[in-house]
């Protein structure tokens, strides 16, 4: 799909008790379920909001008839991207600004990521 000199950058970030949430929404909870003393194996489960950590919004969050994220083909998750590193400028940033720059340089739209300076610990 892309020559080796490509560099892809994961943005996922590692789901745990202290990951940051949207306001409002609960803290991932890992819940003992069983255990290996009494069922033979360790199992735990998970109780986490859709919008905790790393994620995408369905066009269903927004739209009654829209596509549930099961329903959007992986491939279309993964292209060509810019990545900008904004340094404190003193001024504010516009939207509209950033996005006139990226039309200047890329054949279509794609995600703009703003938020991290470091994704695991691993510097992006």
């Amino acid at each position: 799909m892309y020559s080796d000199d490509v560099k892809s950058i994961d943005l996922s970030l590692t789901i745990s008790e202290s990951i940051p949430t949207f306001p409002g929404s609960p803290k991932p909870q890992f819940i003992a379920w069983s255990n290996i003393k009494d069922d033979g194996y360790n199992l735990e489960l998970l109780f986490l909001s859709s919008h905790t950590g790393t994620h995408l919004d369905a066009p269903y969050h927004f739209a009654k008839n829209g596509l549930k994220i099961n329903q959007i083909p992986l491939d279309r998750l993964i292209g060509k991207a810019i990545l900008i590193k904004l340094k404190k400028l003193g001024i504010p940033l516009l939207q509209s600004q950033i996005l006139h720059y990226l039309k200047k340089r890329m054949e279509k739209s794609q995600i703009i990521h703003q938020s991290f300076s470091t994704l695991n610990g691993k510097k992006i």
